[in-house]
């Protein structure tokens, strides 16, 4: 709240809030570089700076202290911005949100070891994720029971964590092998599947908190960016929004 007021105090036009893991950022690569945080935690943080711009009155004639002049009365219209990272992003610090369920990954395959196991035996990470057939939850448990099956777990499991859900469906007689902590990194992050499904979801969700949500990715590529656009605006139309990527200049695009 305090970095809130001190941009504010001093008349930035916008400030953004990202979804990353402090400490760990690297930006322009990929990875262990790129950890986000729940989407609950992201939108603390949002809120966080909301309370702080409301408080200052953002959108009214307000004293700041700018070069001319410390007393000259000036309107402020800051606005707050949600950006993710997410689309390339392959770990999240936490599996306790429920609106990341679909993201979060665990293995299937009962007869290997963790990942963290494996490595210290001398196996390579990229070996043990294809050994380890990853899936999100709903994945694993569409494997192994009906169709009809399937719709009644999704619909009575609304709502619940990656965890929570695993153990509604066991509890049903599905036998369903899936586990998140095996691979978990020696940091404790879990294994999470970037994309822009996921910058959707979480723009979505972070669309009532912020005035414009941005979604930052590897490459440019038409059809992505159309993506994230239409699957906000059916939420949220007329949502502002704002794009970016770190890779090549148009390196994919039709246009």
């Amino acid at each position: 709240m305090k970095m809130t007021r001190l941009f504010v105090d001093v008349g930035a036009s916008g400030i953004h809030i990202d979804d990353l893991y402090s400490g760990v950022k690297k930006f322009g690569t990929a990875g262990n570089d790129h950890v986000v945080v729940p989407i609950s935690e992201h939108i603390r943080r949002l809120l966080s700076a909301k309370l702080q711009m409301d408080v200052m009155g953002c959108a009214l004639p307000m004293y700041t202290v700018t070069l001319d002049s410390p007393t000259t009365p000036h309107r402020s219209e800051a606005l707050l911005v949600h950006r993710t990272d997410v689309e390339m992003s392959d770990h999240i610090t936490s599996t306790i949100d429920p609106r990341d369920r679909p993201f979060i990954l665990g293995s299937t395959n009962p007869d290997l070891p963790s990942l963290a196991v494996a490595v210290a035996s001398g196996t390579t990470e990229a070996d043990w994720k294809e050994s380890a057939r990853l899936l999100s939850v709903d994945e694993a448990v569409a494997a192994v029971v009906t169709a009809s099956e399937y719709d009644s777990l999704v619909k009575a499991t609304a709502g619940l964590t990656s965890s929570d859900a695993l153990r509604f469906a066991t509890r049903q007689g599905h036998r369903v092998f899936w586990d998140a902590d095996a691979g978990r990194t020696p940091e404790g992050w879990y294994l999470f599947r970037g994309g822009i499904e996921a910058a959707v979801t979480r723009a979505v969700a972070a669309s009532p908190y912020a005035d414009i949500v941005w979604t930052c990715t590897p490459e440019y590529i038409e059809e992505v960016a159309q993506r994230f656009a239409t699957g906000v605006h059916a939420a949220y139309p007329g949502k502002l929004l704002a794009f970016n990527w770190t890779g090549p200049f148009m390196s994919k695009s039709k246009t």
